[in-house]
């Protein structure tokens, strides 16, 4: 059992092999909180992107570790993206910051998809932060940036609605 796991057992949480992690509780229900371990990944390479855009406004071109680059621009702080929208004020400073206020507000937004990318290395998410998001009867998907900046752009480029919060 990894550490995730470890951390819900108590919580009468289950661990698939898929990578999904179902959990339930007396009050509060999680369903399909979804984490992608990309540690097998040398993540010390820079990552270059290259995919039709879908019609985005904003898309991700490349990823190196602290920094990523949207459109022409690099950024080396915290982005809130959007296939039409781009946030770089008012953001926590890094993932272990983000607290439950953001993810509510996020999930009341019209995205279909909240991912979070918390950073260089993949990082287990505040309980806090998940029952922010079931509470809006939304599901996180967190993973290293690496991941969330490449499931971005496949999602931007078949038009689906998707929220990237990336910590580069």
């Amino acid at each position: 059992m990894d550490s995730f796991s470890a951390a819900l057992a108590g919580s009468h949480a289950s661990h698939t092999n898929t990578g999904h992690i179902n959990t339930s509780y007396t009050n509060t229900c999680f369903t399909n909180i979804r984490f992608i371990n990309t540690s097998h990944i040398n993540a010390s390479h820079s990552m270059q992107l290259s995919l039709d855009t879908g019609g985005a406004e904003f898309v991700v071109r490349a990823y190196e570790p602290g920094r990523i680059r949207i459109n022409d621009t690099w950024y080396s702080e915290p982005v809130l993206l959007s296939p039409d929208g781009l946030q770089t004020t008012g953001l926590p400073a890094s993932f272990a910051t983000l607290g439950a206020d953001e993810i509510s507000r996020w999930c009341q937004s019209q995205a279909e998809i909240l991912l979070i990318g918390c950073g260089q290395h993949h990082q287990l998410p505040n309980m806090r932060l998940l029952a922010a998001a079931a509470q809006h009867g939304r599901t996180l998907d967190i993973m290293d940036t690496r991941a969330a900046c490449h499931t971005y752009v496949v999602l931007a480029s078949e038009g689906r609605k998707v929220l990237a919060v990336l910590f580069p």
